[in-house]
């Protein structure tokens, strides 16, 4: 009678253990894996993704101010919310919107988007 090893397909040999292992490996202090990546923010400054529903033009005016334009539609609603000091913020968006808004009117007085 034959005897037939349950583990024949396994290696001999245990797997080697470089560098690419090492970089995939958890660190633990004690039972604890340490977290990876950013540190989560102070309290005051945590943000929460929500969904909301924003007019396309209103939209469309923050995203062609440029680069950060979430931050400033962040500030704008602060300050609309008097939980920030940033009113400033808040009215110097204001007129550069306005004057943009000025000068895409056409010359029949009805304006462009």
């Amino acid at each position: 009678m034959s005897m037939k090893t349950p583990f024949k397909d396994l290696p001999d040999e245990a797997p080697k253990l470089d560098m690419a292992w090492a970089d995939g490996a958890d660190l633990m202090i004690g039972t604890k894996i340490v977290r990876r990546g950013r540190p989560p923010a102070p309290s005051e400054e945590r943000r929460e993704a929500i969904s909301l529903r924003i007019p396309v033009q209103v939209l469309e005016r923050f995203r062609a101010s440029g680069e950060g334009w979430q931050s400033r539609m962040v500030d704008v609603l602060a300050a609309a919310a008097d939980t920030t000091p940033k009113v400033s913020v808040f009215k110097e968006l204001a007129q550069k919107l306005a004057q943009t808004h000025v000068a895409e009117r056409s010359p029949g007085g009805k304006t462009t988007v």
